[in-house]
């Protein structure tokens, strides 16, 4: 009988480490887990851009655990599956540095290799306390060659006591790590394995077209950007805060993670954006943030260092206190027990309906040894309404948890506090939330984004639930399917009970809900359009008082200029007057929705405004012009004077707003002290009773406890609802956010939304009375032209026979313009001249040109156009344009045209009406958007999807070379247009 023995392959290191990982963030998990078993209290990434060389960008991951010796360095860190590993192993007293024992995260000794997936190069330094440091350098591109042995690959590792010794230490290592690739030593046994692995490997490479990985690494070793200072004092023990911790010094980075520090890529790059986004939703919440205090025992940060600045992008407190989950209007929040019994509290439209028991899904094994027991676990999981105006929420908590849902919402997982990879991202939905929503989002209700919550487990608790070698979750196994099973029953019981369309009081609730939210907006809608129209009347007279002045001030300026320029000093107060009452004549935004007399009156106060302003600019560079021709005058000394004096008037402007200002915040303290000190009253008061009643024996202390818990639940979620909301409010403005303009702008949307549903549906309903009318008529020519092709000669000869056939004729070219709007019916596509259109056109409105004495010009340009596509979708814009313009020249003073015209490769469309106001502009071509009396606003809508569908454009023109007319002028750019 022979034996043999497995032979270990330098690539098994790479197979164990890069490529059991699947991206930077997990990778960086990982090594942050590997510092908590090190019992740091503090670990962090650290990103730095390369100076040198913009791509040669570094990162650095360090903290303060106990750290490791050289023995320790080469019998744990170099030694993969260590003992140390194993779960009832524990770590000596010493080693915890004053911190509870920790359950170990680490399972299998290899999660120090994910290492390899940040970089090619790693310089590994470590410290314990009371001994030297230890440094390493590794190429882990070394262990990507499949003929060399494990055992022939050299770790060059330096000891010394002063740290500045590391650089020294540094260069020898770099030239010990070569030794890899290139051995030093000819005729070696070693020697000779290692240039042969690597002759056959780069020979493979260069057969497969790619470059030599032995010349890659030459080039990394010898031009790889060296280590200063200034980075190594992010390490603590190097920066002397420490005594011990541990560093991995990463050179050449991967892209995940230069993209942080990389001046050549943008945040608008959609990759870059992916990546950067991956890595904050992954680490944001690293610890679990529901836990309480104790996350502090373990601190984590990402650090920037660009552009010579540092910039620290997330921390270990940047999450949502768990008092402001347990305030958002939907929580689960309890403990499932070994039998899957769920007992908790549950919260329903801002409601805390106290304490609930749920039974499992299905029958639980709990019998510790089997393979399928899954042991208790707790649970919390809010959520809140999609819609503002069913949600409990007031509208400025709603609109800060939609932001927040970008960042911090998921449903993740922790075991002993600290997360398990890929839970709490989106592709790591073990529980199915958004595939149960896919199919009926009303009766499953939950929603992954819009979800904020964990499951958190222990080893202890739970030794079947474990990681995957491969860093994907959790292993596939009976107890994992029970587990998941569990939750998603939890889950679709409180939607269906609950908060799903199902549940018996929403209807009611989200009733009650949406009146309370219209009634907020509607509030404070109204007092905003108050305010306006307050400030417009009153400053109507001031406006006219003001254009009295600025007409007077100009003719005494014009005369002084023409007779006696030196006597123009004298009007330096009146002009700088005029000046500063353009500010005081403004007003602010209008509201979206105004009456026809307010928009009336706001239009012709802009307008006067406007007139003030420019006239006001004008007097003053008249005035100017004239001082400067003065012989005697310093022109310095008049700006230096101007400057003073407005310098002067933006001071007594801070001054009274924050005079106004502080007299507001007074009062408003001494509001807020007051309900604090109201509220700090209410609990003994509700509870005195309680006390009462323990202390003469009639209810017991457990009841009293129990009771004195339930009030103070009650009373914190009163009070968090009121005061985070507040806090929240005052953070808002701290920020710089418009609350007023945000809720004037949220009531007219909601209005307007309002309307325009109601508008939907009548849109909705005349495109299928189009589409049956357009059948029926079709028919209906069809039998009309036969009955009359049957009548008599002698009839068909007489004129009102004529007479019938014209009309009949007449009436089915008008109903053809109902064409585009069916949805059926063969198109195709024609080469249409603009010598066509007109001519449909003259005829199309020959009846309401005559008669309302329009004229209808087109120029030869015009007609030379030629366009390639449906003839029943080009022809309804024009029709739309010109039936617009008839309705708007009906208004011109002086002559009533409308022209068709070219303006360079562009189609103008153009009328001699009133034009469109400036601030309509930007809304023109919105669906229900009109001026006119009688109006709908879906012509111009249909012109633009028209036009859009063929990738032709329409826009209002304002350009002086597009104004053909005074009136309105449309631009058409129609694609492959040409000029016959």
């Amino acid at each position: 009988m022979s034996d043999a023995r497995f032979r270990t392959r330098a690539r098994t290191i790479d197979h164990l480490g890069r490529n059991q990982i699947a991206d930077c963030p997990t990778a960086i998990s990982e090594l942050w887990k590997n510092a908590y078993d090190a019992y740091a209290r503090d670990v962090a990434l650290h990103i730095f851009e390369g100076k040198d060389n913009p791509t040669r960008h570094m990162a650095a991951i360090v903290d303060n655990g106990h750290g490791m010796s050289r023995t320790e360095f080469v019998d744990r860190w170099l030694t993969v599956g260590t003992e140390s590993k194993v779960g009832s192993a524990r770590t000596p007293e010493a080693d915890r540095l004053g911190l509870p024992e920790r359950p170990k995260q680490g399972e299998k000794g290899i999660g120090r290799l994910s290492v390899a997936y940040l970089g090619p190069l790693v310089l590994v330094i470590s410290k314990r306390k009371g001994q030297p440091f230890v440094a390493s350098l590794i190429d882990w591109r070394v262990f990507e060659n499949p003929y060399l042995v494990l055992d022939d690959v050299i770790v060059p590792i330096e000891t010394f006591e002063d740290k500045n010794q590391l650089f020294a230490a540094f260069e020898r290592m770099r030239t010990l790590l070569s030794e890899n690739v290139w051995p030093a030593h000819a005729g070696s046994a070693r020697g000779d394995r290692v240039r042969s692995a690597w002759e056959r490997y780069d020979a493979a490479l260069v057969e497969a077209g790619k470059p030599k990985l032995s010349d890659e690494i030459a080039s990394t070793i010898l031009a790889f950007e060296e280590l200063t200072g200034q980075r190594l004092r992010c390490w603590a023990p190097w920066a002397g805060t420490s005594e011990c911790g541990t560093a991995l010094f990463v050179f050449d980075i991967r892209r995940e993670l230069a993209v942080w520090v990389d001046p050549t890529v943008t945040k608008e790059d959609a990759e870059v954006s992916a990546s950067t986004k991956l890595l904050e939703e992954t680490l944001i919440n690293f610890v679990d943030p529901y836990r309480g205090d104790e996350r502090k025992d373990f601190r984590y940060e990402l650090v920037v260092h660009a552009g010579g600045t540092e910039t620290h992008k997330l921390r270990w407190d940047d999450t949502i206190p768990i008092e402001e989950i347990r305030g958002l209007e939907h929580v689960v929040e309890g403990e499932v027990d070994e039998f899957g019994v769920f007992t908790g509290n549950i919260r329903a439209f801002g409601k805390n309906l106290g304490t609930v028991v749920l039974p499992p899904p299905r029958k639980y094994n709990a019998d510790r040894d089997s393979a399928a027991y899954v042991g208790p676990f707790k649970i919390l999981i809010a959520t809140f309404e999609v819609n503002a105006f069913n949600s409990s929420l007031v509208p400025e908590q709603h609109a800060l948890w939609t932001e927040r849902q970008d960042l911090y919402a998921g449903f993740a997982i922790y075991r002993d506090s600290l997360r398990v990879l890929p839970y709490g991202r989106q592709a790591g939905d073990i529980f199915e939330i958004d595939y149960r929503r896919s199919k009926n989002a009303g009766r499953y209700f939950w929603a992954y984004r819009r979800t904020f919550g964990r499951v958190a487990l222990t080893r202890e608790g739970n030794p079947n639930l474990v990681d995957k070698a491969g860093r994907e979750g959790l292993r596939d196994n009976q107890a994992r399917r029970e587990f998941k099973i569990c939750v998603m029953g939890l889950l679709k019981t409180t939607a269906q009970r609950y908060f799903g369309f199902d549940a018996p009081d929403r209807a009611d609730i989200i009733r009650q809900n949406e009146e309370a939210y219209r009634a907020a907006l509607k509030a404070a809608g109204t007092r905003s359009r108050k305010q306006f129209r307050d400030d417009l009347r009153k400053n109507e007279p001031l406006l006219e008082s003001g254009l009295n002045d600025l007409r007077s001030t100009l003719e005494a300026v014009r005369v002084a200029v023409a007779t006696d320029p030196a006597a123009l000093n004298k009007f330096e107060e009146k002009v700088n007057a005029l000046k500063r009452r353009k500010n005081d004549l403004a007003i602010g935004q209008p509201p979206r929705s105004m009456d026809e007399e307010d928009e009336q009156r706001y239009r012709a106060y802009r307008d006067r405004l406007r007139e003030y302003r420019e006239g006001a600019d004008y007097v003053m560079e008249c005035w100017a012009e004239g001082v400067a021709r003065v012989r005697d005058t310093d022109p310095m000394a008049v700006a230096t004077k101007r400057r003073d004096e407005l310098q002067g008037e933006l001071s007594r402007s801070l001054h009274e707003w924050h005079k106004a200002t502080q007299a507001i915040i007074d009062e408003e303290q001494a509001r807020v002290l007051a309900t604090f000190r109201a509220d700090s009253k209410r609990f003994p008061d509700v509870t005195s009773n309680l006390l009462v009643d323990l202390s003469h024996g009639r209810i017991p202390l457990a009841t009293v406890l129990s009771r004195l818990e339930a009030e103070r639940e009650t009373l914190h979620q009163e009070f968090a609802a009121r005061h985070t909301a507040y806090f929240r409010s005052l953070k808002r403005l701290q920020e710089g956010v418009d609350i007023e303009g945000t809720l004037r702008w949220s009531s007219d949307e909601f209005d307007e939304l309002k309307e325009r549903l109601t508008q939907l549906h009548s849109l909705a309903q005349l495109g299928v009375t189009v589409e049956i009318v357009g059948h029926e008529f079709e028919s209906l020519d069809a039998e009309v032209r036969r009955g009359l092709s049957r009548l008599p000669k002698e009839a068909q000869a007489t004129d009102a026979f004529q007479l019938i056939k014209h009309s009949h004729l007449s009436l089915m070219q008008k109903l053809r313009f109902l064409t585009p709007l069916k949805l059926s019916g063969p198109r195709l596509r024609e080469t249409i001249r603009g010598k066509e259109i007109s001519k449909y056109m003259r005829a199309f409105f020959a009846d309401r040109l005559e008669g309302g004495r329009v004229q209808l010009l087109v120029t030869e340009a015009f007609d030379r156009i030629v366009i390639t596509d449906f003839r029943s979708r080009l022809y309804p814009v024009f029709i739309n344009l010109i039936n617009n313009a008839l309705y708007w020249v009906t208004f011109a003073k002086n002559e009533r045209c409308i022209r068709l015209d070219c303006a360079g490769d562009a189609v103008v469309v153009s009328d001699s009406g009133e034009g469109v106001d400036r601030d309509d502009i930007p809304r023109l071509f919105e669906l229900f958007f009109t001026r006119r009396v009688d109006g709908r606003g879906v012509g111009l809508y249909l012109c633009k999807e028209n036009l859009g569908a063929g990738g032709h454009t329409i826009e209002y023109g304002s350009e002086k070379q597009y104004r053909l007319l005074s009136g309105a002028n449309f631009i058409i750019r129609f694609r492959g247009i040409e000029h016959a």
